[in-house]
C-alpha cells in the first residue's frame, strides 16, 4: 500500500512539473518596428486572452507547448508555440 502511495505521488509531481504555467511577456510591433496597441493575444487551449498596451507590451500566463494567437484588425493573424523562454516578441504584417 505504501508503494502505491509513492507511485501516485511521483506521477502527480511529474504531471505538475510539466503542466506549470508561467508568465509570458513581450512586445508586438509592425513591419517598421512601431509598437502596436490593442493586439489580442490569446492562449488557444483555454481561451485566456489579453491585449497589448500603448507601447505594444503584453503579458499572459501560458504553459510550454501552448499556442499563442496574435490578432489585430488589418493585420495577418500569427501563431507562436510557447517554448522555454518567457519572452516572445512578434512583428505583425
Amino acid at each position: 500500500m505504501r508503494m502505491l502511495y509513492l507511485i501516485l505521488l511521483f506521477f502527480g509531481l511529474c504531471q505538475a512539473a510539466f503542466a506549470q504555467t508561467k508568465t509570458i511577456n513581450g512586445i508586438v510591433t509592425d513591419v517598421n518596428g512601431a509598437a502596436l496597441a490593442r493586439v489580442t493575444v490569446k492562449v488557444q487551449a483555454n481561451s485566456k486572452s489579453t491585449i497589448s498596451d500603448l507601447k505594444g507590451r503584453y503579458e499572459i500566463k501560458a504553459s510550454v507547448g501552448d499556442v499563442l494567437e496574435f490578432s489585430m484588425i488589418g493585420m495577418k493573424r500569427e501563431q507562436v508555440t510557447v517554448g522555454t523562454t518567457d519572452e516572445i516578441n512578434l512583428r505583425l504584417v
